[in-house]
Parts: C-alpha cells; structure tokens; sequence
C-alpha cells in the first residue's frame, strides 16, 4: 500500500484480501482500523476482498494470460498479408516450443520447479490440518487459529470457499486413478 511504511499494514491489508469467509475478513479489518484509521477502507465496497467474490460464473468467455500473451506476440504480424501472417506466426511459435523444450531437458526433477514450490508450500501448510472424525464419512478439520470446515465424502461438499472461488476441484472430487504408476521420491547418492 503506498503511503504507509513498515511491515504491518501490508501485511494485514493482504491478509483481508486472501481470507474466503466474509467473518475472516471483518476481523481482519478491524485489527487494519486498530493500527491505522487512515488505511482502513470503509469507504471502498467489500468486493475486493475473495471474502466477497461471487462463486457464481458471470460469463462463459476464458480470458487468460495465455490468450494475452498469445495476441502479443502476433501483433506485428497482425498488418501482413495472410499468408506472411501465418508463416510469422509459425516462426514463432516454432522458436517458442524448441526453446521451452531446451529449458525442460536443463530440469531433472520429476515436477517443473513452479509446481514442486507449490507442492511444497501445501506439505508446510498441512502440518497445522488437524481431521476429527464426526459421523457418516464427515470430518472436522481444523486449520489453526479457529479456522474449521466441514468435509463431507458422501455429498462430496467441502465449506471452505477456496475450491469454490478457484474452481479447482477439492482433492475428494479428482478422479482416481488406479493405473498410474508411483511416483517417488528422486535418489539420493552421495557425489
């Protein structure tokens, strides 16, 4: 946030945006107007926040960073004859995979390194998830600081908004695969 030094304003304004339960967000906003009643945002409507994202789609377009990148890269080609276009295009996107395929034969690692930092993000955050059994295949889990959710396998339904706002599936709904071969761990040797 610009106008405010220090560590604890940002670090309390990006905690109200990041948190999916409106509760969550209120506390948050409040412990922003005890610090500074210049930096709490009363005035702005609570739409900011993932707290206040609506889990309903408001459109069936996909526009992503991918189609971004995408018309960027043929805007020069855009005022050329078709078939010029084209061929420009093909040059590019030729460049692109052999380079991209250069960078994955440098990494030896069974995951890219984005997803393997991921992974290891998630491995450090379920360290604080604590399951408690309730009845009929429901649980109780509890995340820490009074952060619980329900999780019930038989309605596959999970109160946590994250997978709802994210629209990536919660790990009870992936698919099972059962011919899959393992993966492991790679080989520690000594050099």
């Amino acid at each position: 946030m610009e106008g405010f030094r220090g560590q604890a304003i940002p670090l309390i304004y990006w905690k109200a945006a990041k948190v999916t339960f409106p509760r969550q967000f209120e506390e948050a906003m409040s412990e922003l107007r005890s610090l500074s009643t210049k930096a709490w945002l009363r005035d702005k409507d609570p739409k900011w926040s993932r707290a206040h994202f609506s889990t309903r789609c408001k459109s069936d377009l996909l526009l992503n960073n991918n189609s971004e990148c995408f018309n960027k890269i043929i805007l020069e080609s855009r005022d050329k004859p078709i078939l010029m276009m084209l061929e420009i295009i093909k040059r590019k996107v030729m460049i692109r995979l052999v380079s991209m395929n250069e960078a994955t034969e440098k990494y030896l690692g069974p995951l890219c390194p984005k997803i393997q930092k991921k992974l290891s993000e998630i491995v450090s955050q379920s360290n604080n998830v604590w399951p408690v059994y309730a009845e009929n295949k429901k649980y109780e889990v509890d995340c820490g600081l009074g952060n619980k959710h329900v999780v019930d396998y038989i309605n596959s339904s999970y109160s946590c908004r994250k997978c709802n706002l994210s629209r990536i599936p919660c790990p009870m709904q992936w698919e099972h695969v059962r011919d899959m071969e393992s993966i492991f761990p790679p080989m520690i040797r000594r050099p």
